[in-house]
């Protein structure tokens, strides 16, 4: 599977070298809105968005005045913040269990968006698959009672969970000129498509989710 991603995306990336009319080069940066997607909800959890930022250096190809595409490599942050409280049972006796867990999921990934110039002006719309790589995975432990101090523990994560990560992504952008440069700005929403845990590894599966808003400039070259 690996393989074949690697081959399509070297694929799209030299015919659209081969059949643009012109090729630029910029930076991307924002910030993030994320949450992690459960297929198996429980009465004591109470998920929370999670912010984050993102980074991503591109290169953008003109095929047309309307249509074009952007390549990138991107370092994006996923997870999700829950909240837990509920009444368990240690030896005959109801306690009260509460606490936070936190998912944190660092990826480098490849965007590979299809732009369209309404008419040619500054505004555009764009969609396109996102192909991420885990890099690192962390699971935060905060219990808060009844005893906060041995329940409290950060767990390296990344054994227990797929490498691969497969997302579209659909948005809307203006680009505009400030001191002689290119800029753009868009908000993006990415819904992840695949699991993202190894089987019996947890007690729920999930998958990516992300707001974001983001400033682009193109490099003066």
């Amino acid at each position: 599977m690996k393989k074949f991603i690697f081959i399509f995306i070297l694929s799209i990336s030299l015919t659209s070298m081969m059949n643009a009319q012109s090729m630029k080069f910029g930076i991307e940066l924002g910030g993030s809105f994320t949450n992690l997607e459960y297929t198996e909800n429980f009465d004591f959890w109470h998920p929370e968005i999670t912010n984050s930022i993102n980074v991503m250096v591109f290169s953008e190809f003109n095929y047309s005045e309307s249509v074009l595409q952007q390549i990138g490599i991107r370092f994006v942050q996923q997870g999700s913040h829950i909240k837990y409280e509920d009444l368990q049972d240690f030896g005959g006796n109801s306690v009260y269990v509460k606490g936070s867990n936190d998912l944190n999921q660092n990826y480098i990934s490849v965007p590979l968006r299809v732009l369209y110039n309404f008419g040619g002006q500054s505004f555009f719309a764009f969609a396109g698959p996102e192909f991420a790589y885990l890099i690192s995975a962390s699971y935060d432990h905060n219990q808060e009672s009844p005893d906060p101090e041995s329940n409290t523990y950060t767990e390296n994560i990344i054994s227990d969970l797929n490498r691969l990560n497969i997302s579209m992504s659909i948005g809307l952008g203006l680009s505009f000129p400030l001191l002689n440069q290119k800029f753009y700005i868009l908000a993006q929403y990415s819904h992840g498509l695949t699991g993202n845990t190894k089987e019996d590894r947890w007690a729920s599966d999930w998958t990516t989710r992300e707001l974001s808003i983001s400033l682009g400039y193109f490099l003066p070259i």
